[in-house]
Order: structure tokens, then C-alpha cells, then sequence
């Protein structure tokens, strides 16, 4: 219960920057998977695995929507798969549920300049707990070592061990291979091998 109390306190503090901003459009666009920190043993076994991804957010099916597109490397072959996030009352979250899975994802965007880098924290609620996963976008491949320390940093206040918190590996553009998926909606980003998207 304490944890989940700190985790809680520490969330709304995370979320003080986006409270009141309306990011809108201005987080539309390709964003590139560059770091990931997260609670999930499954992830934190094999992270020297995962490759640096794309992320494409737009307009979703309705304007209560917004639409999510990730491109990835897998095994040699390029997959993609796209899906919708609801919007929520508060600005900067977003929410995914899936009834197949009883799985609830909520995902806040917490830190942005819209321009180069993204910070988003994602809740994944299911029968097996609580997931904390955070994330690190950028505009390009490539982002000052400044923004990875202050992410480390982020993470580790979100209660992430620091060796959990892991730079994806950049295996070039994805985009050569077209093999096209369906499926779940992807976190913001990352997809679970062996289960939904968490963001």
C-alpha cells in the first residue's frame, strides 16, 4: 500500500507539467524509439534484444481519438502495427483497453518540447499488476546525452532500477521492410512479445 501511495505521489508530480496543456497536434509526427525504462521482468530479460523503433502519432478514427503507428525490427523482417488510443479529460493522457486481455493501459505524456524529445509514462494495469514503463522519444535518432541522464534520472524516480533502463539498439531504417500487422495498439511505441502493446 506505501508503494503504491509513492508511486502515486510521484506520478501527479510528473504529470504537474502537463497538467493544463492541451498537446493536440503538436505531438503529431514520427517520434524514434530511443530508451526505455520499465518494471516488467519479461522486458528487463531480454532488453539487449529490443531495436530502436518508429512511433507515428495522428488524428485517431474520431476526434476523440488519436492514432498510433509503430514500425520495428524483428527477426530481419520490418512489422508495423497501428491502433487507437482514447483521450482522456486530462490533458497529456491517454488510454487503451483491451477486454481480450483485461488489460488497461494509460499512458501521460509528462515531458515534451514537441521539437526534439518526448517523455511518456505508461501504467499497464492487467491480472498479473501493475507495470511501470517509461519511455524516451526523439525526433531523430539521435538525442543529446543530456536528455538519456535526465531520463535515467525520471525513471529512477518513478521507481524503475537503473539496470532496467535500457538505450534501444539502432539497426537502421526499419522502413526498407513493408511486412504490415494488425493488431493492439501500440504503447506509444513498445509492443509486449507475449501479450498487448504497453505504452
Amino acid at each position: 500500500y506505501c508503494a503504491l501511495t509513492t508511486l502515486s505521489l510521484l506520478l501527479s508530480s510528473a504529470l504537474a507539467q502537463a497538467v493544463g496543456q492541451r498537446h493536440g497536434y503538436r505531438v503529431y509526427g514520427k517520434w524514434y524509439d530511443i530508451a526505455t525504462g520499465t518494471t516488467c521482468k519479461w522486458m528487463k530479460q531480454y532488453k539487449d534484444k529490443f531495436n530502436m523503433g518508429t512511433l507515428v502519432l495522428g488524428p485517431g478514427l474520431t476526434s476523440n481519438q488519436i492514432s498510433t503507428t509503430s514500425t520495428r525490427l524483428r527477426q530481419g523482417v520490418c512489422t508495423q502495427v497501428s491502433g487507437e488510443y482514447q483521450k482522456t479529460d486530462i490533458p497529456g493522457k491517454y488510454t487503451y483497453y483491451n477486454p481480450s486481455w483485461d488489460v488497461t493501459i494509460d499512458s501521460y505524456v509528462v515531458h515534451t518540447n514537441y521539437e526534439e524529445y518526448s517523455i511518456i509514462l505508461m501504467q499497464k494495469k492487467s491480472s498479473f499488476g501493475l507495470t511501470i514503463t517509461a519511455k524516451l522519444y526523439g525526433r531523430s535518432p539521435e538525442l543529446r546525452e543530456g536528455l538519456i541522464v535526465d531520463f535515467r534520472q525520471f525513471a529512477q524516480e518513478m521507481g524503475i532500477p537503473e539496470d532496467s533502463i535500457f538505450i534501444m539498439i539502432n539497426k537502421g531504417n526499419p522502413a526498407m521492410i513493408r511486412v504490415s500487422l494488425q493488431g493492439p495498439p501500440p504503447p506509444l511505441g513498445l509492443r509486449h512479445l507475449h501479450g498487448p502493446y504497453v505504452l
